[in-house]
């Protein structure tokens, strides 16, 4: 009698038994094993009404590839046993739909397939995990204008917008150890810098507390005169053309009272009584040098 192994469906025939007939179980156990080093599935999802349970001839391939116009929400249940797949997401429509992918385990955690590109994906006979992302902490620059679908899909969300919001430590216990806090960077309508690490090369005066972790701060807008050093020229003197002190040089070269002949007119009878005084209420819009906004930002979770 053959029995077959949890994860693969090998056959196991009996020891002893089976005489003469071992050959059909082992020739089937090597297609299972050459399908799982490398075999490709392909999948149109458009003939696919919302979910599909794969059977075995699909999920012993190691490569499922998804094709065809997504057309609604499609979830595709894997078996709940330990194994690893590449999953290849090629459909298209998928700004309105995603494709989740699931184990029959009641429970366990789903995820989002990525559009357009191959994703390392393992199963640990509940749930069904990412493989190969980025380290927790890492920041992710994305071109869209809001969290991609796939993501916001997944049970657990790999990645979270950097937009000032809280999370739940209990969620991502690794992330809160790393920012030190429950509380997201928030990255929105900001550039990002690095801590000073002792080099005080950032600092609150400027704005953003360079030595805090997640700190925050700086405006765009405008700067004011505050902002300016303060420039003052107390006492200084004016030569008029009125009546007042007269200085004549006669002859020699040089225009009149310095050298030349003539006679030069000058009143510097008084000092001003205020002077110049700058810095203290105009306010100055700040340009951007060249910047092109580029979508947001993402920290990886968990």
């Amino acid at each position: 009698m053959v029995t077959f192994t949890t994860n693969k469906a090998l056959g196991l025939p009996a020891v002893g038994g089976d005489t003469g007939v071992w050959g059909p179980p082992l020739n089937n156990n090597s297609s299972v094993l050459d399908a799982s080093l490398g075999g490709v599935t392909t999948i149109p999802i458009s003939t696919v009404s919302g979910a599909l349970t794969l059977l075995a001839s699909n999920y012993s391939n190691t490569f499922i590839v998804f094709t065809g116009a997504i057309t609604q929400n499609t979830v595709i249940t894997l078996p709940a046993v330990g194994s690893f797949y590449t999953v290849r997401n090629t459909t298209t429509n998928t700004s309105a739909f995603i494709v989740t992918l699931q184990t029959t385990a009641a429970g366990g955690r789903a995820i989002g397939v990525p559009p357009g590109q191959s994703q390392d994906v393992y199963t640990d006979g509940t749930n069904v995990h990412f493989q190969g992302l980025p380290h927790i902490g890492a920041y992710w620059d994305y071109a869209g204008s809001s969290v991609p679908a796939w993501v916001a899909a997944c049970t657990v969300p790999p990645w979270l917008n950097c937009d000032g919001t809280t999370f739940s430590s209990a969620t991502y216990p690794y992330l809160a150890t790393i920012l030190g806090s429950t509380t997201l960077p928030d990255m929105r309508g900001r550039y990002r810098a690095y801590l000073n690490q002792g080099t005080a090369r950032i600092t609150s005066s400027a704005g953003v507390d360079g030595n805090t972790l997640a700190a925050s701060g700086g405006g765009m807008t405008t700067i004011s005169s505050l902002h300016l050093p303060q420039m003052v020229d107390p006492t200084h003197f004016h030569g008029t053309g009125v009546a007042g002190a007269f200085m004549t040089n006669a002859g020699g070269a040089g225009p009149p009272g310095v050298g030349g002949s003539g006679t030069l007119l000058i009143n510097n009878t008084a000092a001003a009584a205020t002077g110049i005084t700058y810095g203290s209420s105009s306010q100055i819009t700040l340009p951007l040098s060249p910047t092109a906004i580029g979508g947001i930002c993402l920290v990886r979770a968990g």
